[in-house]
């Protein structure tokens, strides 16, 4: 009975971390989904502003670009590389440790 209560204890300071990371193991299939429907999403979206851009600019009188605009791409772009090193860290290498699956589920799910 002595060793009952600091196992417990134990299990509490473990048991929310414990089950978070599972959690994030679980749903791996549902993260990668969820992530590649938002990056294609997400490029989709580039795709069409870089192309309306264009148009805009051989109109005569051509316009231009708002800085905004070319600060939105250029964001963008750089997101989407992000998103394709980690989308190849989770599907590329299937003998990725347990902790680096989690940190890579956090990645995916921000």
């Amino acid at each position: 009975m002595e060793y009952v209560q600091p196992v417990l204890g134990i299990a509490n300071c473990l048991g929310t971390p414990a089950c978070k990371y599972l959690q994030y193991l679980r749903k791996l299939n549902d993260y990668v989904r969820n992530f590649k429907r938002m990056r294609d999403e997400l490029n989709c979206k580039m795709e069409d502003i870089e192309l309306q851009l264009k148009a805009e600019l051989l109109r005569p009188p051509g316009k231009i670009p708002k800085k905004g605009v070319e600060n939105w791409l250029k964001a963008v772009k750089e997101m989407i590389k992000e998103a394709q090193v980690v989308e190849n860290k989770v599907t590329g290498d299937i003998s990725v440790v347990l902790a680096t699956r989690s940190w890579l589920m956090k990645r995916l799910e921000k």
